[in-house]
């Protein structure tokens, strides 16, 4: 059973946490990360939704939510962990945008990480509940697989600020 702690719309933690699956009530939020790893050749490292997932078989970057007692950081470092196997210090880890959802149907925060870092594919442990596959691709690359409706659309959700920060992050490699 995954505990969260539950946050007031300023990001303050109440001192409440909640039971994933269950509905948040009125005026209470989640919090939870997007991680994006990108090795010097500009190249992310991408994963491939399990069938067993929400969007199953899509493609999308690493994250998840931040269990009770964490830190957005330490949410966003252990996702990596479980997900892929890398196990990445907390220091690499950039945070490059925030975004507050107040829909009823997904009230949270998300905190959107930059990870520069140059990993070996070939050496991630992949969580087959969680990832059916992981592959390494250029932002350009990723913005393709949007159009083309095979990787997980964020600008739908959170706006072109999203990706612009992304390529701005990346593009100070």
């Amino acid at each position: 059973m995954e505990k969260w702690d539950v946050y007031d719309i300023n990001k303050k933690i109440t001192g409440k946490t909640h039971i994933r699956g269950e509905k948040l009530k009125d005026g209470e939020y989640h919090l939870y990360t997007h991680t994006w790893i990108c090795n010097n050749n500009g190249e992310f490292l991408i994963q491939r939704r399990s069938m067993s997932k929400t969007l199953p078989g899509i493609y999308a970057t690493h994250g998840g939510s931040v269990i009770a007692g964490e830190i957005s950081v330490e949410g966003a470092r252990r996702e990596i962990i479980e997900e892929v196997g890398l196990d990445i210090p907390k220091n690499y880890f950039k945070l490059i945008y925030e975004h507050t959802n107040v829909t009823k149907e997904h009230p949270g925060f998300m905190d959107m990480y930059f990870v520069r870092y140059d990993f070996d594919i070939n050496r991630c442990t992949l969580d087959p509940n969680e990832v059916m596959g992981v592959m390494t691709a250029t932002l350009n690359e990723i913005e393709d697989m949007i159009l083309e409706g095979v990787f997980f659309d964020h600008e739908e959700i959170f706006g072109s600020e999203y990706i612009d920060a992304l390529r701005k992050a990346s593009s100070n490699l």
